[in-house]
Order: structure tokens, then sequence, then C-alpha cells
């Protein structure tokens, strides 16, 4: 994994280049492949490929490589076998081992946006180095993140690489001006264009070309200052050259570098700003500097003043937080981490398809956690399949993704993969999965939980550096009690005994097979508090959308889960949610529920602080609601806040959620793991999250930002607006967290957004009262007027350096556009409320504040307090004599009654506040109502552990009730059931009989017609043979021949007729046993849903009792006070999380009208 802060190094044998075949990218023209040079630039920014017949250069930005593969990873392209053109280099080497495929574009999801290039190479070690190399280069995090002046460099070798002409080594200015205009003609930006060649003394003529070596970067970059115009940091040199100079002194820059790091009044030495603003200016000063009179080391002129603003050493956000800086030794419930929902498919839930490179490109964004639909295979051998349940979607084979994850799973990140699996199969495909994952993955499977980690209560969760290049298995789990009755698959289906749930489960009398007592099964979970056999609590998504669609539908659950499969679950254990008072009791941090957003919301609005402490102790996993049938997401940020780790997004649709969620992970070097917030993780903070109140020892920040200017290469549209979102605590993101900025001026280069007045606090976007600055991000986005995408950029508010910065734009899949940015300047403060603002003030500046409190002159109150005894005691006294001669005109004054005036003067009454305030409601504070609730919570279990040995038994007695009536009404509903089909039998019996009966009778009277027809056909040949014939031997020869004849004649259709017969007999019995065995198979299936009923029945009697013994568990209030908030909320968004804002002050009879209302 590539260092963030290590640029690509480019090998001089890969700057040189290679020869290949590259193959058509378009599979549906002849195949005719082309013979390329490849060669990658001196930067690594390029992999240039120059079609060695026309010189036409193509430029593939390799930040925007996702895959290179070769050899047995490869697949070759329809009808590459055959063409000998690409066969080239080393024979005896396989093609395929040759063979190059690079998956290249703006997007990860398979699309026609996503390229599929292929080459073909000399040999097996190029093809070999060559796929390494570009892999690395590609993911090379530094490469990911480019200052402003490092995207511009980059772009000029676009440029110079993918312009030039070959032979000439010239730039064409009509192909210039056509590249820089995004190949729409505008007039204006083409007269600039030529006008800033003109002023840089190139040739200008639209006919005109530009030598190669004269387009310089130095050139490029003054190339740029003319396009561009820069009036605002123009400005800001000015600003900062005090003296008029012409350039910055080292001074200059040393008090410009202190307030870029919002220390003006750091006078300590410790950050050496002076050697900071030396180096600087050695760095970016030009060598035309140095002929102007000036000492190289004594100041920067504008040119390179502009450089340094758009460097990597004026980097928006803090460099050190690119690379892998947060601690990865805490328990993995203290992370986020980056997971995928349904991540085979490529589409919408419903008519996209599932495709195995989903999995490859999600795994090589870093993301930790997938998810796996497994469904027994079409096929009758038994395999397991991928597929998305209810839908047309065609399934993928799951040994081919086990295949591709074991590839995939550590190429960018070596910390710990969960495999999330939907297990729809049967035990022989379950057995197949369970022996994949260990032949497959090999060692990289944990088998077994670390000795340091036994999954045992109080034990906390491994991290993520003690599970390095492991993969777990998230699956249902059997107890080891139950692995032996479940697994038993061969017992024949004849009836079942409805059990107690609290019954051992090897006493349960079922003989019923899997496939029928799948339900039935259910019944002998004892009781959730028990924990005795771990389920997930969730039906599959997939079952989710059938019930949202049709309420009545009953899905059929996941499997049970194999002991096979169940040994290879550790640490990531579904299990049914109960209570989180529940879970807490338990202690198990190796246990996981998962919530849709939709009940992830529900917990929030209503036991945010309970989830709150779940998720500290173990992890949860939030997905899509089952109607999002686009593969649209929802805001990540809902769930974040409350400590939600897996939080899991449809990353084949890059919406905003997936472009918030690509943007938190892309820091921690993009390991797919970013450490919570300490408050989110340690047990002593206390606090309800949904509150917009400060959080004890977390100082709350305002950010000020004023957007100044914008700069846009190959932009045919006007980048119209800058949408400013703020995301983070539920109180940080109400509406009055998003700005929009409308764009003032453009040049068709550069877009002006704020005041020109750098002094000015005019159009300046301020978020105050930041609560929990770790939490808060920002996401700038720029748009045309349609709402068409621009760029974007999302930076966590810890992150942000103050001062002016420039914000390279990102794309959708938050890759740099290089093309596109932000300047903006930023403030970081404290928040200090207006109350306690004066206070701050005499503690950061004591000086000044003392300075200021010797010049503040009498304040003319009519109160006089006591606090003000540093004011004129004779002023006081004078007010004083004038204030009573007003009210008390009777009343004379007299020196001799001096200490009437003093007392007067001095009582404490003065001070009304003092005496007159009393508390109300609007005192209570909610640490109080929090402690108060806690309070009432242990009171109410205390009470309810006393009464819980009673309401067991009694709920046992009521259970041994309803189990003899459910199994009298049972036994009944079943002869009635068998009486009805015996008695149906019976007829089918009879008409069988009488079916034979009529045969018999047919086959009679058929005979008989026979020989009737026989004794009339030999009368009729007796009489022809007497009037034909008179010779009497010849008429009693032809009369007996007549006879013999006919006799054959009915013997032979007699026995015809007495086969057909048989044959109709068979075909009777045949559908005589049709018949009896589709009747035993209604009868049977009448009874197992009899048998299902009262199970089912059963099931809702003990969920019920549980629910009404333990009520108290989902009625304590839960951190949320009925006097000041009212939590009871129909709308899940986020600004509704909570509906009264905690500053609202509300009178009792206000509240007991909200009460009453509610």
């Amino acid at each position: 994994m590539a260092s963030s802060h290590i640029s690509n190094e480019i090998p001089v044998d890969l700057q040189s280049g290679i020869d290949a075949v590259k193959w058509p990218e378009d599979s549906k023209k002849p195949s005719n492949p082309s013979n390329v040079h490849l060669s990658i630039n001196t930067k690594g920014f390029y992999l240039i490929c120059r079609d060695q017949n026309t010189n036409e250069i193509e430029c593939f930005d390799i930040a925007l490589v996702h895959d290179v593969r070769t050899g047995s990873q490869n697949l070759l392209p329809r009808g590459a076998e055959q063409c000998r053109k690409v066969n080239i280099g080393t024979l005896g080497d396989p093609l395929l081992s040759k063979w190059l495929t690079i998956n290249y574009g703006d997007t990860f999801v398979p699309s026609p946006n996503l390229r599929t290039i292929h080459f073909s190479c000399k040999s097996r070690k190029i093809a070999e180095e060559w796929t390494k190399q570009l892999f690395y280069y590609g993911h090379n995090q530094r490469l990911r993140n480019l200052s402003s002046l490092e995207c511009l460099e980059k772009f000029h070798s676009k440029i110079i690489n993918s312009l030039i002409d070959f032979d000439t080594q010239t730039i064409s200015v009509r192909k210039l001006i056509h590249f820089l205009c995004d190949s729409s003609r505008d007039n204006n930006k083409e007269n600039k264009i030529r006008q800033a060649l003109e002023y840089l003394k190139l040739p200008y003529g639209i006919d005109a070309t530009i030598d190669k070596n004269q387009f310089t970067f130095d050139i490029f970059f003054r190339f740029y200052m003319r396009l561009m115009d820069r009036p605002e940091t123009d400005d800001l040199f000015k600003l900062i050259d005090k003296d008029h100079q012409g350039y910055l002194s080292l001074e200059d820059m040393k008090e410009f570098i202190k307030k870029q790091n919002d220390a003006p009044n750091d006078r300590s030495g410790r950050n050496n700003y002076e050697q900071q603003a030396e180096d600087f200016i050695k760095k970016y000063m030009r060598h035309e500097d140095s002929s102007k009179e000036i000492d190289n080391l004594q100041g920067m002129y504008y040119e390179s003043f502009l450089k340094y603003l758009l460097s990597f050493d004026n980097l928006i956000i803090d460099p050190t937080k690119l690379n892998l800086f947060m601690d990865m030794n805490k328990p993995l419930a203290h992370y986020f981490i980056s997971s995928s929902h349904n991540t085979y498919l490529a589409g919408s839930q419903w008519t996209g398809r599932a495709s195995i490179d989903m999995y490859r490109y999600v795994l090589l964004t870093g993301c930790r956690c997938i998810e796996l639909d497994v469904v027994d295979g079409e096929s009758k051998n038994d395999e397991p399949e991928i597929k998305h349940i209810y839908t047309p979607v065609k399934p993928v084979r799951f040994i081919d993704v086990i295949v591709a994850i074991r590839e995939y799973a550590f190429k960018v990140t070596p910390y710990p993969l969960i495999l999330s699996i939907e297990n729809h199969c049967g035990p022989k495909a379950q057995a197949k999965m369970a022996q994949y994952f260990v032949d497959i993955f090999g060692a990289q499977l944990l088998t077994e939980p670390l000795k340091s980690h036994p999954c045992d209560g109080h034990y906390p969760l491994p991290s993520p550096n003690d599970l390095k290049y492991k993969i777990l298995i998230k699956n249902k789990k059997l107890h080891q009690h139950s692995s032996s009755k479940i697994n038993n698959q061969n017992t024949p289906i004849i009836h079942k005994v409805i059990t107690p749930s609290n019954s051992d489960p090897s006493t349960d009398t079922s003989t019923a097979s899997s496939s029928s007592t799948r339900s039935s099964n259910d019944s002998l979970r004892l009781n959730p508090r028990n924990g005795i056999l771990l389920e997930d609590e969730n039906l599959s998504d997939e079952e989710r959308i059938m019930n949202e669609l049709d309420p009545t539908n009953e899905p059929i659950p996941e499997a049970k889960a194999t002991k096979a499969m169940s040994d290879l679950v550790h640490y990531t254990v579904p299990v049914r949610f109960a209570t989180f008072v529940r879970a807490q009791e338990l202690n198990r941090s190796y246990e996981m529920s998962s919530f849709s957003e939709d009940k992830g919301q529900n917990a929030i609005r209503d036991y945010a602080n309970d989830f709150l402490i779940y998720n500290r102790r173990q992890l949860s996993r939030i997905y899509p609601r089952g109607t999002r049938f686009d593969s649209s997401n929802y805001n990540p940020y809902i769930f974040w806040p409350i400590g939600c780790q897996m939080v899991a997004l449809n990353y084949q649709t890059l919406d905003i959620p997936m472009q918030l969620n690509l943007g938190l992970f892309s820091f921690n070097d993009a390991c797919g793991y970013i450490e919570k917030p300490s408050v989110l993780c340690d047990p002593r903070q206390l606090f309800d999250p949904r509150i917009r109140k400060n959080i004890e020892n977390v100082v709350s920040c305002e950010v000020h930002i004023k957007v100044l200017s914008g700069q846009f290469f190959c932009q045919s549209r006007e980048p119209t607006y800058v949408d400013i979102h703020m995301y983070g605590m539920y109180g940080d993101t109400s509406k009055r967290h998003e700005r929009r900025i409308l764009v003032k001026q453009w040049n068709g280069f550069q877009a002006i957004y704020g005041n020109t007045n750098l002094n000015s606090n005019a159009l300046t976007t301020k978020f105050s009262n930041i609560i929990l600055p770790e939490m808060a991000s920002l996401r700038f986005a720029v748009s045309a007027d349609d709402g068409t995408f621009i760029g974007q950029c999302f930076i966590p508010v810890a992150y942000l350096r103050p001062g002016y910065h420039h914000i390279p734009l990102r794309n959708k899949i938050n890759i740099l556009t290089c093309t596109s940015s932000l300047f903006i300047f930023i403030e970081k403060k404290i928040y200090v409320n207006d109350k306690d603002q004066e206070f701050v003030n005499r503690l950061v500046n004591p000086l000044q504040s003392q300075s200021h409190n010797l010049n503040i002159e009498d304040n003319d109150q009519d109160i006089i307090s006591l606090n003000r005894v540093a004011q004129s005691h004779n002023s006081i006294i004078n007010k004083l004599e004038e204030n009573i001669r007003q009210t008390n005109p009777s009343m004379l004054f007299d020196k001799t009654n001096w200490y009437q005036i003093h007392a007067i003067a001095g009582s404490a009454f003065h001070d009304r506040n003092r005496f007159c305030r009393i508390r109300s409601v609007n005192d209570i504070k909610p640490e109080e109502v929090l402690e108060r609730n806690r309070m009432i919570e242990s009171k109410l279990q205390q009470i309810s552990i006393e009464y819980q040995k009673d309401l067991d038994q009694s709920k046992q007695a009521l259970i041994h009730l309803y189990t003899k009536k459910f199994q009298k009404q049972q036994c009944s509903e079943y002869e009635l059931i068998t009486k009805y089909y015996n008695d149906f039998e019976t007829k089918i019996q009879n008409d069988f009989e009488l079916q034979l009966s009529k045969i018999r009778d047919n086959l009679k009277n058929e005979k008989s017609l026979v020989e009737d027809s026989a004794k009339s056909q030999m009368k009729q040949e007796a009489n022809q043979i007497k009037q034909t014939e008179t010779n009497k031997n010849r008429i009693s020869l032809l009369t007996d021949r007549s006879l013999q004849m006919n006799a054959q004649i009915v013997r032979s259709t007699i026995d015809t007729l007495e086969k057909m017969s048989e044959q109709v007999k068979e075909i009777l019995q045949i559908n005589l046993r049709i018949s009896l065995h589709q009747l035993e198979e209604r009868k049977r299936m009448e009874i197992e849903k009899c048998l299902e009923k009262y199970s089912s029945q059963f099931n809702d009697l003990e969920n019920r009792l549980q629910r009404l013994i333990h009520n108290d568990e989902y009625n304590i209030p839960q951190n949320n006070s009925s006097l000041l908030y009212d939590t009871r909320m129909t709308s899940a968004s986020l600004s509704n999380v909570y509906p009264y804002s905690p500053s609202e002050n509300l009178t009792t009879s206000q509240l007991q009208r909200r009460q009453t209302t509610d």
C-alpha cells in the first residue's frame, strides 16, 4: 500500500515504454487490432498509447485505472485466440499469460462509461510487470490527492502528450483551442486563448503551431494566469505586501503563514514560522526574481506566491490525514466500516444484473463489508448461486464470486473483510459453501476466535490490527446444543407435537423434514432472553420487499444454518434484536444485529442514547429499505453520528450519499476503517445525540467560509452554483446548514463568487456551534444552472486548515477532475455564545481587556448594583439623591443623614435579579432529566425482577393450558381432515370399480357385435356362393373356406378388443394411482398447514406473553423528557429527528397543550 506522501516514481524503462497490440474496444466491429506503443509519463499521471500506424495518441488517466489483470485472472475477448496478429513476441508463452486488461473510466459500475481495454504484450514477464506497476500507480493515494498546482502539472502533461504532433513535435493552436473549449464553439473563449498566447509571445494564429519545448510548465502556468485573470489573488498579494514593494518580504510571508495557521498572537516561536517562510520562498521563487535586485532569500513575487497558494504545502486539509494516522488497535466497534448492500448488483434491484466484477470493483474502493445472497442452484448438483431472490436477476456462480473475493480481498487494504451472508440454501448447498470458504480462502479465513479475544461475555471485540488479512463470515450461528438436532435431515414426514418454547430442544418430538417444518421449527426457539438459538432478526432484503408490496405475503425465511457454516462464524454473529436493555444485560460484543433504515431511524428517534451505548459495545448494520427499487441510497450521516459501524449502501448508484461515503473513507489511507470520535466510544460520556447541546469536554467550533472564485478548464457550462452542505450531529444538520452561492462573473475560465474586497465579511457563509467537530463534514458541490453536475469535494471539519486555500474538485467516484477548483477563505474558531464572549476576550487578550476596562465611562443606570463599587462613590450618591427627590419630593436631604443615604445606596435590594428570580421549567437541565430517567429505569427494573418469578410461573401455567388447547384443536382438526380425505378416497375407489364394470360390459357387447356381424357376413357369402356356383363340391369347398376365414377374423378382432380393454384398464389403474397420490399429497399438505398454523399461534402467544411480561423494557423513558422535548415523530428525516429546538422556551401551559395534542 502506497504512502499518502510518496508520489509515483516511474522507472526509466516504463517511461521508454513497450510495443504492444491493442484489441478494439467495440466488440461489434470486425476484429482489427492495432500496433501501439505504451509508455508512462515522468510523474506517473498518464498511460500514453500511441498508434504506430497513424501516430494518434490517447492518454489514459492512471487515477481512473480501477483494475489491471493478466494471466488466469483474465478472459480473452471473443476472437482474440484465433487472431494471429495479437500473438506477438515469445511464442512459447500462452496468449493469456501475455494479455493485459485494464478497467478504466470515471465510474466503477459496469456500464458503457467503464471501458475494458485489452493489450497483448511480447512476453509473460512484461505483462506481469506492467500489470503490477499500473495497478500500484493507479491506487497510489498520493496520486488521488494532488494539490491544485499538481493538477495543473497533470493537465499540462495531458496537453503535451495528447495534442502533440508526433512527427513535428508541435502543438496545433486549433487543437489547443478545441481542447480547452471542451469541443464547443465559443468565440469569447477562443479570443481569450489567442490573446493569452500572444501575450506570452507564442504563435497564436488559428493555423499556427507551438513548439513543444516552448510550452514548458512555467510558460503554461503564465498562460493559466492570463486565462483566469485571478484578481482576488492579486488583491491578496497586495494586502500582504504592506510596504508596496512589489514582492513579499520574509516578514510578510512569516505573518501570512501565521494567519494561515490561525495563530496571529503566537510569540512562542515553537512553530518556527520564519524558517517555513524562508523555505517556501526558496522553493517557489522563480529564477527571474533574483535578477530584480533582490536577494532570493528575501522575498517572493506574485507568480511564486500564486504557486504556493495552489501547492501541496497549502493544502486545504491536513495532509497527514491522508496517510494511515488513526489508532488501529481499538475494538472493531469503535470504527466506521465501509459497507456494501447487495454487492453483486449492477443497476436497479429488479432489472439490474448480477456481476462478479462488482465484487472486484467494490473491494478496490476499500470496502470492508460485502453482501452475498446465496440460493440453491437451479441445476441438480447442489451448487450454490448468488442471486437477488424473488427477482428476474440472473444468478452468478457462488464459487466464482469466492475466487474473486480471495484475489481482491486485500489488494488495497490489509484490514479485516466481513462477508455478510444471506443464506437461502439447503443443507447440501451449505456444506459446499462451507467447504469452498475453507478450501479457497485458506489461512485468510478466520476459523476460530483469537485466544486473546474469546467469543464470551464481557470481552471486547478484537481490533483491526488483530484481524489483519482475515476474512470474517457473518451468517446464522447455531447454539452448540442445537446443532445435532437441526442438522438431522433424514427424518420422515409424519407429525409434529407442539412443545413449549422454553423446553429443552433435545425433547422435541418433531419428525418433520427441513422443508416441511421450517416455520414449525421457529416455535422451538427458546426465549430470546435466554439466547439459546442465535438467529438473525431480519428477513432478507428481498423478503422485506415482498412484505412491503403485499403485507399478507408469507415469504420463505432464511435457511437454518448447518454446523459446517455455523462453525465459521466468529465476532459477527447475527442475532434477533429484542431491546437495547436486553443487549446491555447480555453484554455480548460478538453479537450484532441489522436494522433497515426505517427501523434504524425509529431507534434513533425513540432510544438514541441506548443505541449509542449499544454501538460502543457491538456492531450494528444498517441497510436500505426494500422499496428502493432504483438502488438509491439513504443519507449515511443519519446513522454515523449514533455510532452505527456498517452503514451499507448501494455502491452501483453514485448519488450524494454514495459520494459522502467515498469521501469519508478516502482518509486514513483509504483502508476501509475510520475511527469514530472518542465521545461516541467512551462509556463515561453521557449525552443525547439528538439534542443540540454542547458535549462535556468537547470544544464546539464555528466555521466561516467565503467562496471567492472558481477555476475551470474544458468547461462548456457556466458553473452557476456552489452548494455548501454541513453534515454531522443531528443538531448540526438543519436547513440552516445548507448554503447556495450564485456566480457573479464568468469569463469562460474563471467564476467570481465572492466579494472582491477581501476585508469585507459580505457573502460569508457561517456555520456556528458545531457541537462535535470530529463528526462534522462539509461538502462543496458545483453545478450548472440546470443542475448539471460539475464537481464536488468532501472535507471533514476536523481536518480543515484555516486561511486561503484551493479546493481541487472531484468526480462522483471521488477522483480528482484536475480541471476544476475553488478558491476559498476559511476561518475556524472556538464557538462562544454571546453571553460568554466578553469573558473569553479577557482570557485571550488580558492586557487589552484591562486597558479597555480603565476607559469605561460611567454607566447612567437607574439601579445601582453592588458590583459597580469600582465607580465614583460621589457620583453614586448624587444620582441616588436625585432619584429619591424625584420619587419622594417631601423628603429633605441633610448631610447629617449621610448614613441613610449610604444605607440606601449600598442596599443589595438594588440587584433585583438576586432576589426576584425563581426557577422555572426552563431551568430543568437535560442532564438532570437523563439522571432522573436512569433512576426511573433502575427502579422499574427492580420491580420487574421482583415479580419476574411469579410472572414466569404464570406464564408457564398459561402456556401449559394453551398447549393442551392447541393439541386438542390440532388433533380434532387432524381427525376431521383425515376423515374427509378417507371418504374422498372411497369415492375414488368406487369410481374405479364402476369404470372397470363399464369396461367389462363394453367388451362383452363389442364381442357379441363382432360375432353377430360375422354370422351375417357368412350368411351373405353362402347365398352369394350358391348363386354363382352350380357344382356342389365347389359350393361345399367355398363355404368351408368362408367359415374358416370369418372364424379367424372373429378371433383376431376379439383378441384386439381384449388387448384394447386391458390397455384401458392399465391406464385406469395409473389414473387411480395418480388420483390417490394427489389426494394423499393434498391431505399431507393440509395436515402440515394445520400443524404450522398451531405452531404459529403458539409462537404468537409466546411473543405476546413476552411483550406483556417484559413490557417495562419498552415503556421506560429512554433519556427523553416529556417536560422538555417531545420525541414522538412520524417523519424519519434528519430535520425531524428532534422536533423542538432545545433553546425554545416553553411555558407550562404550552407544554401541557402539546402533550394533550400528542
